[in-house]
Order: C-alpha cells, then sequence, then structure tokens
C-alpha cells in the first residue's frame, strides 16, 4: 500500500512545512566530521639493545636525544667504584708504538681480572716506595741497568721483562738480553715459538701475544675514496685509481721486495701506483686509524725466522681494512682470503702478489673487509685469558682495595 504525500500549496504553507523539520532535527556537533592534520610519527634511533635513544620529528633533520638516552650518558661518566686484588706497573721512560702495543693495550683490559695497570718512568716508580706495587713490567727496550733492577725489586716483589718482536739483536744485545732475564722473575714474550726458544734460559717465560685496544677500532670507517676523472669532476673508485702501498718495515725490507716495487711502479707509472714507506714500530696506537686508513696495500717484510714473527706488524694495517701482503709467518693472513701471503722471498713471487692487488681492486677489498673481520679476535678484551695468565700465576693475591676508576 502506497501512502501518497501531499505536498502544501502556497509559500507560506512551505515554510511553516520547513521550519517544522528544522524543529524536529537534533544535530550531535561532536558527531560532525572535521578533518584534524595528522600527527607526525617520530623518526627513531635505536641503540645496541634496541632501546630508543634519540627521536627525529623534521625526517631525520636533527635528532633530539631521549630523558633515558641522556640518564644513560650521564652514569657513564661516573666513576666506576672497583675492587682490585694485584697492583702492576710497567716501566715506561718513552711512550711509542711498541709501549702501545706491548703495555697499554693488554693493560687496559686488565681491570676485568681485578688487576690495578698503570705505568709510569723509572724516578716515578722508584719514588712510591717499599712494596707499593706488587709487580712491575720492564720492557728490555728500556735498557735498565743490574742496580736499577735491584732498585725495582724493592718497590715490587715480582718483575717481569717484556721482550717485543721483532727484533734484531748483534753479540753484544744478545748478551744484555741475557743478563736481563736473570734479574727477573718471568719472561713475557709475544709469540710461542720464541717463548719455546728463551725456556732454554728462563724457567719462566710466557707468551702475551700483542692485541689491539679495541676502543679504538670500535668505530671505525675507512675514509671515502674520491679519485679524479676528469678536470672539474670527481667520481669513487674510478677505474684508474691510484692505489697507495705502505711499506711499513724498512730495517726488514729485503731486495727482491725493491725490485718488485720498482718492477711494479715502471709498470703501471706513478699515477696508478704510490709507494710510502715508514715504519710501523712508531706509530702510536691512537694514529694508527689515520695512517692505516691512508693505505690501500701494507706489505709486511719477512722478519728472517719464525720465532721472531708475531701478530703486531699486522695487527693495525688488518683492523683498518687494508689489504695486507706478508710472509706465511704471519698466521692471520690466510691466503686470498684475508690477505696475501708471499711464500718465498723472491722478485717473481712479490711481483705477481703486488700486480694481483693493483689490478684486481674488487678482490683486494675483498680481502680488507675480511682482515677487519679476522683481527676483532685479536683486541684485548676477546683475549683476557692471555693477558691475565702470567699476573694470576706469578703475583699472589693481596687484600682487596676499591678505588673509583673513571669511565674509558
Amino acid at each position: 500500500m502506497v501512502t501518497a504525500i501531499q505536498i502544501p500549496e502556497g509559500q507560506e504553507a512551505l515554510d511553516e512545512l520547513g521550519a517544522a523539520v528544522a524543529d524536529a532535527l537534533v544535530v550531535d556537533e561532536s558527531s560532525v566530521y572535521s578533518p584534524q592534520p595528522k600527527a607526525q610519527r617520530p623518526l627513531n634511533a635505536y641503540g645496541k639493545a634496541g632501546e630508543v635513544i634519540a627521536q627525529s620529528f623534521d625526517g631525520g633533520k636533527t635528532w633530539t636525544k631521549t630523558d633515558a638516552a641522556l640518564k644513560a650518558e650521564a652514569k657513564e661518566r661516573e666513576p666506576v667504584a672497583r675492587e682490585f686484588t694485584r697492583r702492576i706497573a710497567a716501566v715506561v721512560n718513552e711512550l711509542d708504538g711498541a709501549v702501545d702495543r706491548r703495555i697499554s693495550a693488554p693493560f687496559s683490559a686488565l681491570h676485568k681480572a681485578n688487576i690495578l695497570a698503570g705505568w709510569g718512568d723509572y724516578d716515578t716508580l722508584i719514588s712510591l716506595g717499599p712494596n707499593a706495587q706488587d709487580a712491575i713490567v720492564v720492557p728490555f727496550l728500556a735498557g735498565l741497568s743490574e742496580d736499577e733492577f735491584d732498585a725495582l725489586r724493592v718497590v715490587a716483589p715480582v718483575l717481569f721483562l717484556d721482550i717485543p718482536t721483532p727484533l734484531l739483536l748483534d753479540q753484544a744485545g744478545i748478551q744484555l738480553l741475557y743478563e736481563a732475564m736473570r734479574k727477573v722473575d718471568a719472561v713475557l714474550v709475544p709469540n710461542d715459538l720464541l717463548a719455546m726458544k728463551l725456556r732454554a734460559y728462563h724457567d719462566r717465560v710466557f707468551c702475551i701475544p700483542d692485541v689491539l685496544e679495541g676502543d679504538l677500532w670500535v668505530n671505525y670507517q675507512r675514509p671515502e675514496k674520491i679519485i679524479p676523472a676528469h678536470p672539474g669532476e670527481h667520481r669513487p673508485f674510478a677505474a684508474h685509481e691510484q692505489v697507495v702501498i705502505g711499506l711499513q718495515d724498512p730495517e726488514f725490507t729485503t731486495s727482491a721486495i725493491e725490485q718488485a716495487l720498482a718492477t711494479v711502479l715502471a709498470e703501471f707509472g706513478p699515477e696508478r701506483v704510490k709507494i710510502e714507506r715508514f715504519d710501523w714500530r712508531a706509530v702510536r696506537a691512537a694514529d694508527a686509524p689515520n695512517v692505516y686508513g691512508q693505505f690501500d696495500v701494507v706489505i709486511v717484510p719477512d722478519p728472517g725466522q719464525p720465532s721472531l714473527a708475531c701478530e703486531g706488524p699486522i695487527l693495525a694495517a688488518m683492523a683498518a681494512g687494508c689489504c695486507v701482503i706478508g710472509s706465511r709467518w704471519y698466521r692471520l693472513i690466510k691466503h686470498g682470503n684475508t690477505g696475501l701471503q708471499v711464500s718465498k722471498d723472491t722478485v717473481p713471487f712479490w711481483r705477481d702478489a703486488l700486480r694481483k692487488v693493483v689490478t684486481d681492486r674488487r678482490n683486494r677489498q675483498f680481502m680488507g673487509r675480511n682482515a677487519r673481520r679476522e683481527v676483532r679476535r685479536y683486541t684485548a678484551d676477546t683475549l683476557l685469558h692471555k693477558c691475565v695468565l702470567p699476573y694470576r700465576l706469578m703475583v699472589p693475591e693481596g687484600e682487596p682495595v676499591t678505588y673509583n676508576i673513571p669511565p674509558r
């Protein structure tokens, strides 16, 4: 059934109908849609544990640290109270690369084993007085006399002699080494082969390997290499890029290496090959990232015999992502993976290795990346068990002493 709706006639009647309908309608203003600007979701930056440490509300142009991140940073700057049961000092008359490698780097992790470790010059240590330390490490290169060893014995009851490698000694130097070994309770060396040889002359010879101070390399990034393509323009890693080769130990450089370098330089020209000579032992640990960052390739000459080969000469080069070329005595160099091994000290062997790294950029960079990953195992933290073993065996624990240690 359809009901017809009658529309009133006349304007007056229509107005009355409209007013009635308007009175009947109730409008809820809260239900009326009104477009609002959408709240912008911030970009988040995350920390190692997955926590939000900073936010950006302008697409990443500026960042604001969160309150939690600011509190965590403030806490990290606070001194940490630690208990120590052993006190060890080292004689350091002059800071250099050898001290960084053999003293400051391994010492940097000893606090984790409750060992308070530091260093000072000879006069400073002598002034500390009787039994001020539990042990003192004397680098052989410090060149102390027998009387000076006796004076240090008053300051600490246990003395260590640390011998770095590679080390070239004449007959007089060998005699001084034997005399120094007789004045100490234990000897520290960087590799097991040398330790085995020296045990014929001393009962207690320990191996503390050369290590990196990990904090110096944790955020390291190789500098971007920009090579001119043609005047006025630059592009990264141009096909004709110049390969910078670092020859890092002139003292052990052989004639075969020099001839191979001359051949490669003549073959490719100075536009493609640049050779820099430097003494790696003079490079301070804090400067190593910048020094090695400029090299694409680093040549490590053969030390002459396995007992003189340790990982120290190649650690910084590998940590910097350089392609290392060295002898078969360097265990960290895995041929074709973390570097190139030269099995014979002849011109053809060195020349062929150099040609490979100059002409094959992709493989050179591949080996450099692998070297960086491999060398992570050689930090003071990862090899703490080896760095601390001689001290645990030779130095008795004392009464715990608490010190506030500033953050590193």
